[in-house]
């Protein structure tokens, strides 16, 4: 039975994690750019009479509006917190607030309260995606290190990972180990995939 090499089991656990979750990530990605943006406008919208009557010499003009988001910080458990920036991105250099980028500790969040809600709700989105994500890179990861071949994966892997695996004629068993059982949601995370293109 012929064996993959480490270059082609990582070739072929990328495929599968993009197929499954780079979509939905570049969705999320536009869910956190379109709320920067927003909070952006809310946050300046009291401002912009006085902003227009000041020279542009005296304002913060950059390209890029950073939004701080801390959620869930009082969970003990690290896979529910999320700590990251959300960025938006305008053609030319408009005037935003200064973003302080060298903080000991992460820099309290800028979210204004009208977006709370809404931004909840994606970071819940974002860590369950990322979440379940994680949960199948390490069935894979497990997979791979106890099985080397394709024949092999075949056997443990669900049938929906099949037409990852390259064909291998070869016709020889093997004495398995035991097997982990793939997370459920491999299928519904096909089709769902599926059905959105």
């Amino acid at each position: 039975m012929a064996r993959l090499s480490q270059w082609q089991i990582t070739e072929i656990t990328n495929k599968i994690l993009d197929d499954l979750y780079l979509s939905n990530e570049e969705k999320l990605d536009k869910r956190k750019a379109e709320l920067a943006r927003k909070n952006r406008e809310i946050m300046l919208a009291p401002l912009n009479q006085w902003i227009a009557k000041l020279p542009k010499e005296l304002l913060n003009t950059e390209k890029t509006y950073r939004l701080a988001i801390s959620y869930n910080m009082n969970s003990p458990i690290k896979k529910m917190q999320l700590q990251t920036k959300w960025e938006t991105t305008f053609p030319n250099p408009v005037v935003n607030p200064p973003y302080l980028r060298y903080y000991s500790k992460f820099p309290k969040t800028n979210l204004v309260p009208e977006l709370y809600e809404e931004a909840g709700q994606l970071c819940k989105d974002i860590i369950a995606l990322r979440n379940e994500k994680q949960e199948l890179t390490d069935y894979l990861k497990e997979t791979t290190s106890n099985y080397s071949g394709s024949i092999q994966l075949r056997k443990v892997w669900p049938e929906t990972l099949h037409k990852y695996l390259p064909v291998d004629n070869d016709k020889k068993t093997y004495k398995g180990k035991t097997i982990k059982t793939p997370p459920a949601f491999i299928p519904t995370r096909l089709v769902s995939n599926l059905l959105e293109k």
